[in-house]
């Protein structure tokens, strides 16, 4: 449940990094999402996988994954909860959102870093309860700059 509690905070405030994004990650500038090397995500928040706009990408997984964790039907108490399945794909997604601001917006994401330091949080809770696999993080564990 500590870590179910966890990851809804965290995406509430990934919720602030992607308003502070609107004005620069536009279907204009990022028509697809994309991290490090190019290399490109598919929405999963559609029936079928589908390409979509960094910014939609960014809206549709932080829904999506809203959605999942506050679905009664899954989750009927807070107090206790039942294991959360699928927990590690939903960091893994939302892990997406820090890696495509620190390769193609990488002054926001240092700025909103530097007060919020969300990413280095969210990257030592997610690998210290096994969430996420290390080799699947690609940005430097201090977070803002190089």
């Amino acid at each position: 449940m500590w870590q179910y509690e966890h990851v809804r905070q965290f995406i509430l405030e990934l919720n602030l990094l992607v308003t502070t994004l609107k004005d620069v990650c536009k279907k204009e500038t990022c028509p697809s999402m994309k991290g490090p090397d190019e290399c490109m995500y598919l929405c999963a928040a559609h029936k079928t996988a589908m390409e979509c706009s960094a910014y939609e990408y960014m809206i549709h997984n932080l829904d999506h994954s809203t959605a999942i964790l506050q679905n009664v039907k899954n989750f009927s108490s807070r107090v206790s909860i039942p294991e959360v399945k699928n927990l590690d794909t939903i960091v893994r997604r939302l892990y997406r959102l820090f890696s495509h601001a620190y390769y193609h917006h990488r002054e926001v994401f240092n700025e909103f870093e530097t007060q919020m330091f969300l990413c280095q949080r969210f990257t030592e809770f997610t690998l210290k309860y096994g969430l996420l696999p290390a080799k699947m993080t690609n940005i430097p564990r201090n977070g803002a700059g190089d």
